[in-house]
């Protein structure tokens, strides 16, 4: 079975989407450090940076040679980290109702204004999206078999 060229797009739009948002990140993580106040988040926006910066390529050569564990892990994690984002994003802007405010939000000071960077995340996202489809799991699947046929003949 070959990969679905659903896959092999997705992939590509992801790989293209990593290249496009990285000069943006690279430029905000620079400006963070160096603005003089330090915050709360601070921790987090470095996670972050590093995660994308090194975990991302890994994340997709592992999506490319068709490990299911980690497409499995995008399915299940995937709806519940865009829910945790959306409320988030909701309860912050109503907070800022109020007199005191709130500090700003780590994910918004790496992608900043940029408009490049919002629409490469956006198409970036329904790329992942991609990985919800029927032939998409099929091949994952035909590719465990395959894996696990060749390590029973191994042994």
């Amino acid at each position: 079975m070959k990969r679905p060229i659903e896959l092999t797009v997705a992939l590509a739009i992801l790989a293209a989407e990593y290249l496009a948002v990285l000069p943006g990140y690279i430029a905000s993580f620079i400006n963070g450090i160096k603005d003089e106040s330090t915050d709360s988040a601070t921790t987090f926006v470095l996670a972050s940076f590093f995660w994308f910066i090194t975990l991302r390529p890994l994340v997709l050569y592992l999506l490319w040679r068709g490990t299911r564990w980690l497409r499995n892990w995008i399915i299940w994690t995937l709806p519940f980290g865009v829910a945790f984002f959306l409320i988030r994003y909701l309860m912050s802007h109503a907070s800022h109702s109020s007199t005191t405010g709130a500090s700003p939000d780590a994910f918004d000071k790496l992608s900043g204004p940029n408009l490049l960077t919002q629409i490469a995340l956006t198409i970036g996202f329904f790329a992942f999206l991609v990985l919800y489809s029927p032939r998409v799991g099929a091949w994952f699947k035909h590719m465990k078999e395959i894996r696990s046929a060749h390590r029973a003949a191994n042994t």
